[in-house]
């Protein structure tokens, strides 16, 4: 795409991504009445790219439209399914999705080069991180809100004053256009249905789906001080948000979209979670789709403060995961299936040379360690209920 095709395909992205995730503020049939905020799925990206080489982007579209129309309507059965779903395996994919998070938020954290660490990296995401935990921990309550927002401030001081963050990307900023509508230089491309592209697309939406159900747990689990179980009736209207966004991005013939792991330990960290924030969220988010500059400024962001973010909602998502896993008692069968699938998406995750010999087609699947361990998990809980009476 020329730079034209590709600011109106981001800003349609991003037009998307606000009205998800204000829908997802509205407590609806189709929507959870949650502050559940949506992002780019850097899973379906790869799928995506992938199929769009091979058969075309209609084809990609296609597949995104079918995924979205299928994801809806299983979120209509996940209320019978709560046998399916219970909350050690919601702890299984949070942990393990804290474990996916590592490497990259490490890695920006440290501004890690071959075998080498930048110093003035982990000074800024030191003070980031630094920042976020103390106004977290000893402030008062106004301070705990903007705790986040106070440590990427300190973040980005403390970047500019090492030379991170200068005048470069100030005169970046300064040379996108004050306002462009997303409208126009990106043509949407026409779908078509070629089942050998929308098979891998379907297969990474469903176990994307799966991801949101483990976002609803947790928004939920914040937002309910006397939680026992998972509300399955709130976390079908999630899900079927999650489709609808899926359906509007092949609509639009975007990157798939789903719910965010980044914004719930944003959430927890600020202990805001009111859901009309989401609405508001969703306005900011399709007023910047046609603001380039506001958009250009937040991808300038220096990596190691996004890496102190990352590294923060990872060890958030560690936590709350455990909780999950150990809010019912453990017997001999729960034992088995969480160590075996928190063993197996660990494994794949540390050792990426154990699939480095799979298909390509299969890479999104067999590669992904969040991916195989959930699937281990809900194979071995079914497995695991022979001969359970209640």
């Amino acid at each position: 795409l020329s730079d034209s095709e590709l600011r109106s395909f981001v800003s349609l992205e991003i037009i998307v991504l606000g009205a998800v995730t204000m829908l997802q503020g509205f407590q609806t049939r189709f929507s959870s009445g949650h502050l559940v905020i949506h992002t780019p799925s850097i899973v379906s990206a790869g799928t995506f790219v992938a199929v769009a080489a091979s058969f075309g982007l209609g084809a990609a579209t296609g597949g995104l439209i079918l995924s979205g129309i299928i994801v809806i309507l299983l979120a209509r059965f996940l209320p019978r399914l709560q046998s399916v779903f219970p909350p050690e395996i919601t702890g299984v994919l949070l942990v393990l999705l804290g474990f996916s998070l590592v490497e990259g938020g490490v890695q920006r954290f440290t501004g890690l080069v071959n075998s080498e660490i930048s110093i003035p990296s982990l000074l800024v995401a030191s003070t980031v991180l630094g920042s976020i935990v103390i106004f977290s921990v000893w402030g008062n309550k106004r301070m705990r809100v903007f705790a986040m927002a106070i440590g990427i401030v300190a973040g980005l001081v403390v970047a500019t004053l090492l030379g991170l963050f200068g005048r470069e990307q100030v005169q970046t900023v300064l040379e996108q256009p004050l306002f462009s509508l997303p409208f126009g230089a990106y043509q949407i491309p026409t779908p078509t249905l070629v089942i050998a592209a929308a098979i891998p697309i379907l297969i990474i939406e469903v176990i994307r789906a799966i991801d949101s159900i483990g976002t609803g747990v947790a928004i939920d689990q914040m937002n309910n001080s006397k939680w026992r179980r998972p509300d399955m009736p709130m976390i079908s209207r999630l899900v079927t948000c999650h489709g609808i966004g899926v359906l509007l991005n092949g609509l639009t013939g975007t990157l798939s979209s789903g719910t965010s792991s980044v914004s719930l330990g944003l959430a927890h960290a600020t202990g805001v979670t009111a859901r009309k924030v989401a609405i508001v969220a969703g306005i900011v988010l399709i007023i910047s789709a046609l603001l380039p500059q506001v958009a250009a400024f937040i991808i300038l962001i220096p990596q190691p403060v996004m890496g102190a973010i990352i590294v923060y909602t990872a060890a958030y998502m560690f936590v709350v995961g455990s909780q999950l896993i150990l809010s019912r008692m453990i017997n001999t069968r729960r034992m088995f299936m969480i160590g075996i699938s928190i063993t197996v998406g660990a494994a794949i995750i540390l050792m990426p040379d154990l699939t480095a010999n799979v298909p390509s087609n299969l890479k999104p699947i067999l590669g992904s360690g969040l991916t195989m361990g959930v699937l281990t998990a809900i194979l071995l809980n079914q497995i695991f209920r022979i001969g359970v009476n209640q």
